[in-house]
């Protein structure tokens, strides 16, 4: 088997085993370094690895960059030299910063530069139209390669999303977790109302509604601007014309966003507050 031909292998033994891990809710443990650890482990499966180098400083021109990973892997008599930069998930800007990292690495002199990543679909849309890298004079024969592998991002489906989002998001007089074998939602109980926070009942979208335990003035709540909805058979959002207690007031497309809870909160303080404080207006009125 080529080092080419390893490294793919243990590239796709590795997504195997976080997509493993997502259905036996153990994703959450999955980092950054957990990826290396993982990857490093496969291709020793069916490679053999004389060195292993780990963010280890090296100068190119007036920057000095650190490399996630710099393995010496051994084929038939000869050594091959080869740079890997791993993303899990994270901003696209981190993507592509990584990957003109290793386009400028040609010039150390190592043999093959690899892109490995797992992201969501639209990242690794992303990476893939990159323009190609243009090989470089001092270093004709250096390559670089892109392993970029779409999956699910654990956090969303993972209770300590949930419970770090809440922290961030409500007091802690009004914050419950409620869990069930099919699908993972929080809840902030108020007095007339309760938030409700959900990655079940939409594909593809992190909710944010709210669930009213009386009933209240449809007149009120059209001036508001929000839109309704009920939960079918499925408990999947569907639009309806008429209030049936169910109000969304946010939502975060998780295929295009994919972020920790940090930055979830950010995006979803602003408009919590705000429908906090149109309700007390409602209420009062």
């Amino acid at each position: 088997m080529s080092v080419e031909e390893s490294i793919k292998k243990a590239w796709e033994a590795t997504v195997t085993d976080y997509k493993h891990a997502l259905s036996n809710h153990f994703a959450k443990l999955w980092t950054e370094h957990t990826l290396r650890l993982n990857f490093i482990r496969r291709l020793s499966e069916n490679a053999e690895l004389d060195r292993i180098l780990a963010e280890t400083p090296y100068p190119v021109g007036k920057e000095e960059y650190k490399p996630d990973m710099i393995l010496d892997i051994s084929d038939n008599e000869d050594i091959e030299r080869i740079v890997f930069e791993l993303k899990f998930f994270g901003s696209m800007s981190e993507w592509l910063r990584d990957l003109e990292k290793l386009r400028k690495y040609s010039l150390i002199g190592w043999n093959k530069g690899y892109f490995c990543a797992i992201g969501s679909n639209w990242q690794c849309e992303e990476i893939r139209k990159a323009p190609p890298y243009e090989k470089h004079k001092i270093n004709p024969d250096y390559e670089v390669h892109v392993l970029a592998s779409p999956a699910e991002f654990s956090h969303i489906c993972d209770i300590a999303f949930y419970r770090d989002l809440m922290k961030m998001l409500f007091e802690k007089k009004e914050r419950s977790i409620v869990i069930n074998e099919s699908s993972l939602w929080a809840l902030a109980y108020f007095e007339k109302y309760s938030i409700i926070i959900s990655g079940s009942i939409k594909q593809g979208k992190l909710v944010v509604y709210a669930q009213f335990f009386d009933e209240i003035s449809e007149d009120k709540l059209k001036e508001l601007d929000y839109q309704w909805f009920t939960l079918d058979e499925n408990d999947e959002m569907q639009p309806t014309l008429t209030f049936k207690n169910l109000l969304l007031i946010n939502e975060i497309d998780i295929s295009k966003q994919i972020t920790y809870a940090k930055e979830v909160a950010q995006l979803l303080k602003q408009p919590i507050i705000k429908f906090r404080e149109k309700m007390k207006l409602v209420f009062e009125s």
